[in-house]
């Protein structure tokens, strides 16, 4: 060979190196946190790129799969790809909106809300058969947002608005829909709360309260009102928790100033046993000196309710599969959504670190080993998916504190 082709080859060799050190840089620049947050271990990276909006992941129970939505096309779809991003590929045609994927128990299915012009429908895409069912015939509106698979995957819930907000129980063996009850309020959550019973939202005399029934056997009653506003109910069928966001105003019983972000009536996280007991309601560690964490709590020294932000009426809580770890946005002082964590059972509460990495931190979902969070962020400028694995990202409460109760 000659010297000149001996050069050509060296030459290819560094360039070949240098552009696998630059990538190797961008995917290091990717995956650690910003300096000065190493003390916040983080494991995170994103799946998706590229110009367009990818939210709404929904992490199927088989730990295979994640859906998410997508305008790379033009139209909202829904697509779905392994948990690293690949086999990326859209399940939904371009011919109407798609937006709300849901997987069944079983992984075999995606349940999703759909627009065609101005007519609204759930559709169920069956995975495996590329077959589109769909659920509603488009002549009733239905209400934007996630339909909901009972445990047992024999029924959705969803909304449907005509002169009145209702709620639909579909059972997808009869192909029957039921009214589960008539709500009002235009923030109005469901969820199930076993395999025929569910907790839903409704206005009442101005406020929200919650309540329950069961499609089975059409019987309702009243979970939570009163006095201040309950919504957003979440159920965490395997530990019997119901997560709701509310403003009571838990007592100040050390009669101290409200410092920080929490002001009396702001939202909160409360959790509660599904017989309604035990409701406890969130709050902050007392700062600990040299600590990474920049959150706070209402007033010094004592337990006490805590609000890290705005908390974000529109985005619903996210249950761990294992009945854990709640995680949730809420809205930090520069008005960005940031996703924060509470771990239920520990009693610990911490901004999620990942909000001091990558800004605008939207619709959190559990993997189903209630360790892996995928959840939407900007990245580039736009929406993308990433997965985080959350060990570590929690902690014990300080020795001495204990988890204040109404």
């Amino acid at each position: 060979m000659s010297s000149k082709g001996k050069r050509g080859g060296r030459s290819l060799v560094a360039l070949s190196l240098a552009i696998a050190f630059s990538l190797l840089l961008v995917a290091v620049t990717v995956v650690l946190p910003p300096p000065g947050t190493e003390a916040s271990p983080l494991n995170y990276e994103v799946v998706t790129f590229g110009s367009w909006n990818d939210v709404s992941p929904a992490w199927s129970p088989d730990g295979k799969t994640i859906a998410y939505v997508s305008d790379r096309n033009g139209v909202r779809q829904i697509f779905a790809m392994r948990p690293d991003g690949s086999s990326d590929r859209a399940v939904t045609p371009t011919g109407y909106n798609s937006t709300d994927p849901a997987w069944s128990p079983d992984s075999a299915s995606i349940a999703f809300w759909s627009q065609t012009g101005s007519r609204t429908s759930i559709r169920i895409i069956h995975v495996s058969k590329s077959s589109i069912e769909t659920v509603t015939d488009g002549k009733t509106t239905v209400m934007q947002g996630q339909p909901r698979w009972s445990p047992d995957g024999k029924r959705l819930l969803f909304f449907t608005v005509s002169n009145a907000t209702t709620l639909v129980s579909y059972d997808l063996g009869t192909k029957v829909a039921t009214t589960v009850a008539s709500v009002e309020g235009g923030n109005v959550s469901a969820c199930w709360v076993s395999s025929t019973e569910v907790a839903y939202s409704s206005l009442q005399g101005g406020m929200s309260e919650l309540l329950w029934a069961d499609v089975g056997n059409g019987t309702h009653g009243v979970l939570l009102s009163g006095n201040a506003s309950f919504s957003n109910p979440i159920a965490s069928v395997v530990s019997a928790k119901l997560a709701y966001m509310s403003d009571v105003v838990p007592p100040n019983q050390y009669g101290r100033e409200y410092i920080g972000t929490y002001e009396p009536g702001d939202y909160n996280i409360w959790v509660e046993n599904l017989d309604g007991s035990n409701n406890s309601y969130q709050y902050g560690m007392v700062p600990m000196a040299g600590s990474v964490h920049t959150w706070t709590q209402p007033y010094e020294e004592y337990p006490c309710p805590y609000t890290p932000g705005t908390i974000s009426l529109a985005q619903d809580l996210s249950w761990s599969p294992d009945g854990s770890v709640t995680a949730y946005i809420a809205y930090d002082s520069e008005l960005v959504p940031q996703l924060y964590l509470w771990d239920v059972i520990q009693w610990a509460s911490t901004i999620g670190p990942i909000s001091q990495a990558v800004n605008s931190s939207i619709d959190p979902a559990w993997g189903p080993d209630s360790v892996s969070l995928a959840f939407a962020s900007v990245q580039g400028g736009y929406y993308h998916i990433f997965v985080m694995n959350t060990t570590n990202v929690v902690g014990p409460m300080p020795a001495g504190l204990r988890a204040g109760s109404s």
